[in-house]
């Protein structure tokens, strides 16, 4: 009779604690203290990425059940829910794509109807794979995970993974990744969570040709600040990612073949006219002759000096190289449009300019100046 009574009080006490909601002021508090003791598990990643949203996998409950119903079910914290849904697992799996099958012989309706993520990976399952991607690369954001010789990097390994997937998509590790944005396409850990991949998240590496608008034009994040020797830039990140400043970049970067052409053209013009003068220099070391064509005054003396000619020279070499470097960087982004604005553009500049170079080159075979040079010589 005593054995009768106390199971049917026990069944009665489930059915109320099953027809009630777990509050989520009390989920909120569980979450808290679970991320307090491990702050890289994916499900506070997810809180995190929640802060300020609505979407039912926002719901506190369902936020501790992503950490609680197969990644770490055996915390302490996780005993309120372990039991009311009847979690047998012992931890360290991924969510599986219907993640109802993680929940035991129960009636909860919460349970049921506020699942975790459908194929979240695991806590230890995101840190394995972060450590191999930056073992295999140093990708930027490897930076952000620390190897602390435990089972778990340190850092939001969530986010660590998704932003080097959303780098290279197409990374053998990235295959939980892709299930976990084909189940839930809105995450923001996914890289169509805001209606286009342009908008927001590294662009991807494609060593192929493509368009698109998100491309690294020379410069990420990290680089605030570069100086060059001839003038100081300031950036946050050259990555276009709207119409307008994919167009604008692809407008800078054909003006700068344009320029790098001129200024190839304009060196060439100097080398002539120093060509010049060093050949009369050759005859009058100290003043230049009326037979070569210049005035004789003694206070006209030689204007260029081997170390200013040599310092010129060393400056318009460093600048047309870092220049025709940095445009042929651009060109192995593969980006389209970005290719055939850097090859426009100096095929554009040798238009304008190219025929001026020639002319030059001709006039300084066939100059009478020189060939007075010469012969006073």
């Amino acid at each position: 009779m005593k054995t009768s009574l106390y199971f049917k009080s026990k069944i009665l006490f489930l059915s109320i604690v099953a027809a009630q909601n777990y509050p989520d002021a009390n989920a909120t508090a569980d979450i808290t203290l679970l991320c307090e003791s491990m702050p890289f598990m994916a499900g506070c990643s997810v809180m995190t990425a929640c802060s300020g949203k609505s979407d039912a996998f926002c719901k506190p409950f369902s936020i501790l059940s992503d950490i609680c119903a197969a990644d770490m079910p055996r915390m302490n914290d996780c005993t309120n829910y372990r039991v009311r849904c009847n979690i047998t697992g012992t931890g360290d799996k991924n969510v599986p794509a219907n993640p109802i099958a993680l929940l035991g012989n129960t009636n909860d309706a919460q349970c049921k109807s506020e699942l975790p993520l459908p194929s979240l990976p695991s806590s230890k399952s995101l840190s394995s794979q972060v450590s191999s991607i930056c073992s295999e690369m140093n990708m930027s954001g490897c930076e952000k995970c620390k190897n602390t010789g435990s089972t778990y990097m340190d850092c939001n390994l969530l986010e660590v993974y998704s932003f080097l997937c959303k780098s290279m998509p197409d990374m053998k590790q990235c295959g939980e990744w892709k299930s976990l944005c084909a189940a839930t396409p809105t995450l923001s850990f996914c890289p169509s969570s805001s209606g286009s991949e342009e908008s927001e998240g590294p662009p991807a590496m494609k060593m192929f040709f493509h368009s698109g608008f998100a491309d690294y034009v020379l410069f990420e994040s990290k680089y605030k600040k570069l100086v060059l020797s001839f003038i100081l830039l300031t950036f946050t990140e050259w990555v276009p990612r709207n119409a307008l400043q994919y167009w604008l970049s692809n407008l800078a970067l054909f003006v700068l073949a344009i320029f790098y052409e001129g200024l190839s053209t304009y060196l060439i013009l100097l080398e002539a006219k120093w060509s010049k003068f060093n050949k009369a220099a050759a005859c009058y070391p100290y003043r230049l002759s009326t037979a070569a064509g210049f005035p004789s005054s003694s206070s006209t003396t030689f204007p260029h000096s081997g170390i200013r000619i040599a310092l010129t020279r060393f400056l318009f070499k460093f600048v047309l190289t870092t220049l025709g470097y940095a445009l042929m960087l651009v060109t192995m982004t593969f980006n389209i449009a970005m290719y055939f604005s850097v090859v426009l553009g100096f095929a554009f500049g040798t238009l304008i300019f190219g025929g001026l170079s020639k002319r030059t080159r001709m006039e300084s075979t066939s100059d009478p100046a020189e060939e007075k040079i010469s012969a006073c010589c």
